[in-house]
């Protein structure tokens, strides 16, 4: 059968029980092509136009540019589908159930490939994505079961295959083992790779810009996953339930959704180089880790300079944190809870520290950095701290939330010493330590008075000031305390 040019619909049924027909010359530009649909045992079948026939070659003319909806569906005996250039658009379920089809070339210049166009095209081995596609419909390559290399080139393509909880993915049910993205893909859509079981590494080039919400998620056997330099945003749950063991967040990363690593229960190393990251750590009251509880290294590169809210929050296995000197902010609880961490290093530059930053771990000795301008409440609230080396020249306290005091450092600290360069000590700096004396060098030049670095140091009974009497400005020293000796240097 030769279709023209002029053929603007196709009738359903049309070639029904053609039971020789073989060969078809399809010239038709963009026709409208109607699917019967049958009603059989309380179930809607929809039945080809080319049931019961024996179509095995369709060879398209240079001006088709349209594939319509359920064009060939069910043609069983279907081996090659060979697309002209001038091919913009594949319907929706175009080729379903095509189960012999094995070669397929889609043409440099299709922009569309519609729902489900290759559903149960079980003999497809390979298949490759064109730059020019913008728009790839809900399980496109669906349960193509022998489908194990994907090349995907499109340059800026939307995908969503996210429906309520629900996912489905461009070739879900598909054994996909080696996935090949393009070097000029800018974006990794919704959903579009996930479920893959079969897929254990993706390389991410530098291309890509974004990736979106859940694209690898539920690819239980991918462990090894490289993002590219250029990445700058994941969003949420884009690896979670995958079986990554280590994972590179690189410096150009400043967008990062809920749960993107949630589930990942191999996952213990992170190579954390994001130098600007504001993670979404929040959903109502609750905090919803970045990454699962099985983290046993977190690797902070030399050119981070913030490390957000919640961040590197209650990770059990976590035994030492280094914070390096490119680091400026840590901000509110990034690390709180991280229950076996013994050693703690801050780096030279940082200027903050949020509140309950360090909470609850079991460090005993901290050095706070020259550097630091501002302390949160409870920051170091630590029931195994005991010794606090205090080098910070001018900083500021944030201890006072609804009239209620939270104190820097825990009541276990016994011993601070201040540095050679500090030259304020703010209010409630030490308060409710257990410290019972304390040296102040001769460099410290205010002392913040409403309550006093030491208030309610109720163990405090001697100040030493290396500096003579009424030299320093402020006073009381401790409020809440009593008792205190104060020796000024003569």
């Amino acid at each position: 059968v030769v279709l023209p040019e002029s053929i603007e619909k196709i009738a359903s049924g049309a070639f029904i029980g053609m039971i020789n027909f073989e060969t078809l010359y399809y010239n038709s530009k963009d026709a409208v092509i109607d699917s019967a649909y049958q009603i059989r045992d309380g179930k809607v079948y929809v039945v080809s136009n080319f049931t019961d026939t024996k179509l095995k070659t369709i060879v398209f003319g240079n001006n088709v540019e349209k594939i319509g909806e359920r064009a060939f569906l069910g043609s069983v005996d279907l081996k090659d589908v060979i697309l002209n250039d001038s091919v913009l658009e594949i319907g929706k379920q175009a080729f379903y159930g095509c189960v012999n089809v094995k070669n397929i070339y889609l043409g440099n210049k299709i922009t569309k490939i519609g729902e489900e166009a290759f559903n149960s095209c079980h003999s497809i081995a390979s298949i490759t994505i064109p730059e020019n596609i913008t728009f790839i419909g809900t399980k496109a390559f669906f349960n193509c079961t022998n489908l194990k290399k994907l090349t995907y080139n499109a340059i800026e393509c939307e995908y969503d295959g996210i429906n309520g909880s629900s996912l489905a993915g461009m070739a879900m049910n598909c054994p996909i083992e080696n996935l090949i993205i393009g070097e000029k893909v800018k974006k990794i859509p919704n959903a579009i790779f996930a479920v893959l079981n079969n897929l254990k590494e993706v390389n991410i080039p530098n291309s890509v810009n974004f990736i979106y919400a859940a694209a690898f998620y539920g690819c239980e056997n991918l462990t090894d996953v490289k993002i590219g330099n250029y990445v700058f945003g994941i969003n949420s749950q884009a690896f979670q339930n995958t079986g990554i063991k280590e994972i590179t967040i690189p410096e150009s990363v400043i967008l990062m959704g809920y749960s993107v690593f949630k589930g990942c229960e191999n996952l213990e190393t992170i190579n954390y180089n994001a130098m600007f990251l504001k993670p979404s750590i929040k959903s109502g009251e609750d905090v919803i880790q970045e990454f699962p509880d099985t983290i046993k290294n977190v690797n902070i590169g030399n050119k981070v300079k913030y490390i957000g809210e919640y961040l590197f929050a209650y990770y059990k296995n976590l035994t030492k944190i280094n914070i390096p000197d490119s680091v400026q902010i840590i901000d509110n609880a990034a690390f709180l809870n991280d229950s076996n961490v013994t050693k703690l290093t801050l780096g030279k530059n940082l200027t903050k520290i949020g509140v309950l930053t360090f909470c609850g771990l079991k460090i005993k000795e901290v050095t706070i950095p020259e550097s630091v301008i501002n302390i949160g409440g409870q920051a170091f609230l630590s029931v195994t701290l005991n010794t606090v080396n205090y080098n910070a020249i001018n900083a500021k306290t944030n201890c006072l939330a609804n009239n209620e005091i939270y104190p820097v450092f825990p009541t276990s600290v016994t011993k601070i010493i201040i540095g050679p360069k500090v030259e304020l000590l703010d209010d409630f700096l030490f308060s409710s330590t257990s410290i019972t004396s304390i040296t102040i060098p001769e460099n410290v030049t205010s002392i913040l008075a409403t309550y006093g670095p030491f208030a309610f140091c109720k163990s405090l009974t001697e100040i030493r000031v290396d500096k003579p009497r009424d030299s320093i400005k402020g006073a009381p020293w401790a409020n809440g305390a009593t008792g205190i000796n104060v020796i000024w240097k003569e």
